[in-house]
């Protein structure tokens, strides 16, 4: 069955191409909308906007195809128009709401300045991840180092993008090396027993010792097992994620880290340390002590916020992003 937003998003998608904007990015930047706008028309359509919305779009539109604003009014209020017919006559057939899938994107490169990467190279690159995924794609946020880019859109258009990393196409076509793409782990998605490729039941991962000696409770539990290298030695451990909250309606989600060794090996290794990340900034940190046999740390988070976790050892690094 079809799904009004998906395919509403297609049509808002077609459109902006035929004004020349070969992504939401980009119209985004030039219409100056808050980039929550085009996430929000993916979920759940905006079939009504202000009228300053209207302006600023066709403003953008007019400027980059020399033609009058008074015109492109007129066709982008057409468009919506269309779209309210359509749902009021299909208001059941669309009636069903469709996954959304958040995602990372990792380039091998290396830039001094962001806001340079984000002018002068993010459009581009945006314009073709969109191409091969044939749907609008929201972009959420640009890390440095080597670039990590939060990305967001209908699973199949991740599905779409993602099979063309694993022909080894997809850095030829960007123009960068992609190390890695990945699911961002939806948590919130584990309480509808939905859960990410690599994350394993607790009985999986930890031996009988160390089950016998953990607290078992009647929170959600998922681990994966992480693999550090540091000084020319691997060190696998298992990072164990606890869910819980006070009932299906709840909008705080307490949550619960720990972390234990694998194999014949008793202890965490030394030093190792187990972070927090929200917006950049460590707000939880854990450092192994040399006879530890886990660490662990806990906080609260609200619903559809994001966060990162990150397991450092010497120089390597870990990293596994999140959204409540």
């Amino acid at each position: 069955m079809s799904d009004f937003a998906s395919d509403f998003a297609k049509a808002f998608r077609e459109f902006y191409t035929s004004k020349n904007f070969e992504s939401a990015y980009a119209l985004a930047i030039s219409s100056r909308l808050d980039k929550s706008y085009f996430s929000q028309m993916k979920k759940k359509m905006i079939l009504s906007p202000q009228e300053t919305t209207i302006e600023k779009l066709a403003t953008a539109f007019a400027k980059r195809n020399n033609s009058k604003i008074e015109n492109e009014m007129k066709e982008i209020e057409m468009f919506f128009e269309k779209w309210r017919e359509i749902s009021a006559m299909e208001h059941q057939k669309f009636s069903k709401s469709i996954q959304s899938q958040s995602w990372n994107l990792n380039l091998e490169v290396t830039v001094d300045d962001l806001s340079d990467f984000q002018e002068k190279l993010l459009p581009e690159i945006m314009a073709k991840l969109e191409n091969v995924g044939k749907a609008m794609i929201i972009f959420k946020y640009v890390k440095k180092g080597s670039i990590l880019i939060g990305l967001e859109s209908f699973d199949e258009c991740y599905q779409r993008i993602r099979e063309c990393y694993q022909r080894g196409e997809l850095s030829e076509l960007l123009g960068f090396t992609v190390s890695d793409l990945q699911p961002q782990v939806s948590l919130s998605q584990w309480f509808d027993n939905t859960f990410t490729i690599g994350w394993q039941t607790v009985t999986e991962l930890l031996n009988p010792q160390q089950l016998q000696v953990t607290a078992r409770t009647q929170k959600l539990e998922r681990g994966k097992l992480i693999d550090l290298r540091a000084d020319l030695l691997s060190h696998s451990v298992v990072l164990l994620i606890n869910l819980s909250r006070e009932n299906d309606d709840s909008s705080t989600v307490e949550i619960t880290l720990r972390v234990y060794p694998t194999g014949d090996e008793v202890y965490l290794p030394s030093s190792l340390k187990l972070l927090v990340l929200s917006n950049n900034e460590v707000f939880e940190e854990v450092t192994a002590r040399s006879a530890d046999v886990f660490m662990r740390c806990q906080f609260e988070g609200e619903l559809g916020e994001e966060f990162t976790v990150q397991l450092v050892l010497g120089e390597a690094v870990v990293t596994e992003n999140f959204v409540i």
